[in-house]
């Protein structure tokens, strides 16, 4: 009979020290058997276990620590008693008043920016790359304003686009309510200038109302502006006379 190292006969096995040692060998013929450890060639495959493992269905995972011990929740109080009395018999009211502050709360975000969207806080396009600035010259009643049109991109030219000033009629007149911008190259800046008057430049009126101007940015080929913004007009200067007193 042949034997292994550890001294078992091939096709026995022996337990020692809580390890089971086996031999595995090739059956001169298939062993037939419904087992997954018999293969096709005959090979016999054995797993080694130790002698202490438990096989009981009914084993319960070890928790960890954390988890065995009870959370440390605070005593009921009076007020938290009647708190959720409140909410069981106010449920309906709390949630329609949730609703109701969560709706003002849309609808006051979509006026704030509405009203960044008209006042031209937003004076730069980042997927046109095109930024503008205005200054106001002058103290009335006639006003020089230049605009600086700046092309951000690196590689791409900025043309076909047109300058739109939208102004009340009431307060300003300009030299010019459509100006157009020739083709302005990667990294560059064009400069357009203007004269606005102002109406209200009446010697004896005292309505030195401000108003603003609204430019407007667009290219010929959408319908939506490439950039808007908003120019603030500063009131008159007042007009002083001979008489006036110092």
């Amino acid at each position: 009979m042949l034997r292994s190292e550890h001294g078992l006969i091939y096709g026995t096995a022996k337990i020692c020290q809580d390890h089971m040692y086996c031999i595995c060998v090739l059956l001169k013929e298939p062993w037939t058997s419904g087992e997954d450890y018999i293969k096709t060639d005959g090979t016999v495959i054995f797993r080694i276990l130790k002698r202490t493992a438990e096989f009981q269905l009914n084993t319960t995972e070890n928790l960890p620590l954390y988890q065995s011990k009870p959370l440390p929740l605070p005593k009921r109080s009076a007020l938290f008693l009647e708190q959720s009395m409140r909410e069981q018999q106010t449920a309906l009211d709390i949630h329609q008043c949730f609703q109701q502050d969560l709706i003002k709360f849309r609808l006051n975000a979509a006026r704030e920016l509405m009203k960044s969207e008209l006042s031209g806080s937003n004076a730069t396009n980042l997927k046109e790359k095109i930024k503008i600035s205005a200054q106001v010259l002058g103290i009335g009643p006639k006003f020089e304003v230049i605009f600086n049109l700046d092309n951000m991109e690196e590689t791409k030219p900025m043309y076909g686009l047109k300058m739109v000033l939208h102004v009340n009629p009431k307060y300003y007149v300009c030299s010019s309510n459509l100006i157009s911008i020739p083709l302005i190259p990667p990294g560059s800046s064009h400069k357009v200038k203007l004269y606005v008057e102002d109406k209200l430049a009446d010697p004896g009126n005292n309505l030195n109302i401000p108003s603003v101007i609204r430019v407007f940015i667009i290219r010929e080929t959408t319908s939506e502006p490439v950039l808007a913004a908003l120019i603030n007009m500063p009131p008159m200067e007042p007009i002083f006379t001979d008489s006036a007193q110092v």
